[in-house]
């Protein structure tokens, strides 16, 4: 697992660097008659480093992405009520 998730915060780590150079550099890029936007690669440039970051921070050892956080873990199915809360 340690061999996969750092494999893939480098090649999506990669393939935001290529992104954002690209933006930035205005290149052209065509696939058949259609001509890629700039503005493309910086969304997909955002998506690829975030997936790096998600990566990275899976591979040190956090469980879960600051974003993932199970904040709704003291619910329980009864409306919000802790168990053992009298009532």
């Amino acid at each position: 697992m340690k061999a996969y998730l750092s494999i893939s915060g480098f090649v999506f780590a990669l393939v935001a660097l290529l992104h954002f150079v690209r933006a930035v550099n205005q290149w052209l890029f065509q696939v058949g008659p259609w001509s890629v936007p700039t503005g493309m690669s910086w969304v997909a440039g955002i998506f690829a480093g975030l997936l790096s970051i998600l990566a990275f921070r899976l591979l040190s050892g956090q469980k879960r992405p600051c974003c993932l956080n199970d904040s709704d873990s003291s619910r329980s199915s009864d409306g919000g009520n802790l168990q053992g809360a009298g009532g």
